[in-house]
């Protein structure tokens, strides 16, 4: 698993991630930093909305990973999408 995944994981741990498209579109405005992963495969609405809510808030979206990695990533199934919130782990040097 590379790094930016493995941060995912312990940020699940800590309680750092937001996970679905819902709760990511209605936590995004609540935010100061937040960073989002779409799945690549994620269906054509879902890229859409959370494109647009990520432009419209300047939150970064990060598309590198598809929805079985994402899912490993947090321990979870079926994840297309997810936010980091919280401490900004991605920042962090390893």
């Amino acid at each position: 698993m590379n790094d930016t995944l493995g941060r995912l994981g312990i940020a699940m741990r800590k309680g750092d991630v937001v996970i679905g498209a819902k709760r990511v579109i209605e936590t995004l405005p609540k935010q100061k930093h937040a960073t989002v992963f779409l799945a690549k495969d994620a269906g054509e609405n879902t890229k859409k909305k959370i494109l647009d809510k990520t432009t419209h808030y300047g939150f970064e979206c990060i598309r590198d990973y598809t929805s079985e990695a994402l899912s490993k990533a947090v321990g979870k199934k079926n994840i297309t999408v997810l936010a980091l919130t919280g401490e900004d782990l991605m920042k962090k040097s390893s």
